[in-house]
């Protein structure tokens, strides 16, 4: 007998799509239309029964669920390289800030690398 999941999905991704479905009171037919999908390739993506798609269509599947910033939704995807894990923690405790104090974080990170530019 075969396994039904066949294309393991990051357990990540399915929480952060149906946590976000789940606070914005949106069904699969609520959603999948934005992101360009059908409710039932949404429904089999979820499921482990097709792989995820491309990026691109992740992206839109992050914009039609308001997730800030949207390429969180490639992280948990497993799409973003994980050989540096601080980074991908970073990235992902950025989705709870706004974007005034995603900037003061960027100029935090810029000053870092000056200061790291002048000492070598």
């Amino acid at each position: 007998m075969t396994d039904p999941n066949l294309y393991p999905v990051p357990q990540s991704f399915i929480d952060l799509v149906m946590g976000e479905m789940d606070r914005q009171g949106l069904s699969l037919r609520d959603v999948a239309p934005s992101a360009g999908i059908s409710a039932g390739f949404l429904s089999r993506i979820l499921t482990g029964k097709r792989k995820l798609p491309s990026d691109s269509v992740l992206l839109a599947l992050a914009k039609a669920l308001k997730i800030v910033p949207p390429e969180k939704i490639l992280i948990e995807a497993g799409r973003m390289p994980s050989s540096r894990p601080e980074v991908v923690q970073l990235f992902r405790s950025a989705g709870d800030l706004t974007a005034q104090e995603v900037k003061q974080v960027l100029k935090v990170v810029e000053q870092i690398k000056i200061q790291k530019r002048k000492s070598q």
